[in-house]
């Protein structure tokens, strides 16, 4: 399975909790990770953005490029900003978000914008993530622990991780600083995940549910440094 099917179906939580009386089952995993990735890939491909929102000074600047936008191509325009397109017209948005990213960057080049995609209603819609180029103080290489578990609630898959005790701290001050703002999750360029802070979250815990099993047991090795 390549990795661009993995992107369109990966949702990351960073809130799961399997509860105290029912616990998650192990997957068994016997799989090889860069077949199902589509490349030999490294925890280091794991890296961390937060999404431009209405509390950066550029957020009116990218509204009034939302703006220039031809309405043939949209879906959406929601009032956070998020530009949701169908799969077809991705070829034709990519001029249009380059332009939308060039007038935003200054000579720092510092932001980024990139498709995440979604299935809705059998259909593939993308939304376009506009970004900080500079990656947060947490990703891939700070994985200390991840399991690739099937849940005891649905028996869908989750990969469990949690960061290093140094990161542990910087993430929880990230999200700490981050609540009701978007971090998006980044694997070898793809969006995979664009979750909302609801909260400051102790202990480095992240949870990302929503992937095949092949998928989660994929990313599990990967990120376990297998």
């Amino acid at each position: 399975m390549p990795l661009a099917a993995l992107a369109m179906t990966v949702i990351c939580s960073c809130n799961h909790n399997s509860g105290n009386t029912i616990e998650d089952k192990p997957l068994g995993c016997n799989i090889v990770s860069s077949e199902v990735l589509g490349g030999n890939y490294t925890a280091a491909d794991l890296k961390l953005y937060r999404i431009v929102d209405s509390q950066d000074e550029v957020w009116d600047m990218y509204l009034r490029c939302v703006g220039q936008l031809p309405d043939s191509l949209l879906i959406t325009v929601s009032e956070q900003g998020i530009i949701s397109t169908h799969a077809s017209d991705t070829a034709a948005f990519a001029e249009h978000s380059r332009n939308i990213c060039n007038q935003m960057c200054n000579d720092a080049n510092e932001y980024i914008a990139l498709w995440q995609p979604f299935q809705v209603d059998g259909d593939t819609i993308f939304e376009l993530v506009m970004m900080n180029r500079k990656p947060l103080p947490a990703g891939g290489n700070d994985v200390a622990e991840v399991y690739a578990l099937e849940s005891a609630y649905n028996g869908e898959p989750i990969l469990n991780m949690t960061f290093n005790d140094e990161t542990a701290k910087t993430w929880a001050k990230i999200t700490d600083e981050n609540i009701g703002r978007r971090i998006a999750f980044v694997f070898a360029g793809k969006v995979i995940s664009s979750p909302m802070v609801n909260g400051k979250i102790e202990g480095g815990r992240c949870s990302v549910y929503g992937l095949s099993t092949e998928e989660t047991c994929a990313l599990a090795k990967v990120l376990g440094k297998e």
